[in-house]
Formats: structure tokens, sequence, C-alpha cells
């Protein structure tokens, strides 16, 4: 059986679609480059990834009586290109 990308049609290696991939190497990079990652350290909680666009919100969740003046880190985490 022939393993094709999902994106370009293109085959790939059966090593690689026996690892659960459904895409190439080159493809399967190219849409892991596009998410981002963002920790946030919460209060007795330890860290927390969160992968959405609505990080900010959820900073500002944590306490709401002190959201104006939080001082939190927010790390953001992007793969370098290559």
């Amino acid at each position: 059986m022939t393993n094709l990308c999902i994106y370009c049609d293109a085959p790939f290696p059966t090593a690689r679609a026996d690892l659960g991939y459904q895409s190439c190497l080159q493809c399967g990079e190219a849409v892991a480059r596009q998410h981002k990652h963002t920790v946030i350290p919460l209060h007795k909680q330890g860290y927390m990834a969160f992968t959405g666009s609505d990080a900010l919100d959820v900073v500002k969740q944590i306490n709401p009586k002190r959201h104006d003046g939080l001082n939190i880190t927010i790390t953001t985490i992007i793969p370098k290109p290559v």
C-alpha cells in the first residue's frame, strides 16, 4: 500500500505512516511551524501550555481583580526557520 501525503499527494515512507503520520516530512514540518504554544505559570499549579490565540484572555482570568497589574511573563514558542 502506498502512503500518500494528505496535503500534496506525494508518497512518503511506510515507517513514517507506521508512526501515525499522514503527511510527508516537508508538509508536516510546514504545518507544525504554523502552530504557536504559549506557556503560562499558574499559581500553585506549575506551568500550563495553551495552543490558542486566547492565552492573554486566560491570563486575565487567572485573577480578575489583579489583571491590570499582573506581572506574568508569557513565553510564546515559535519554531526557528530552517
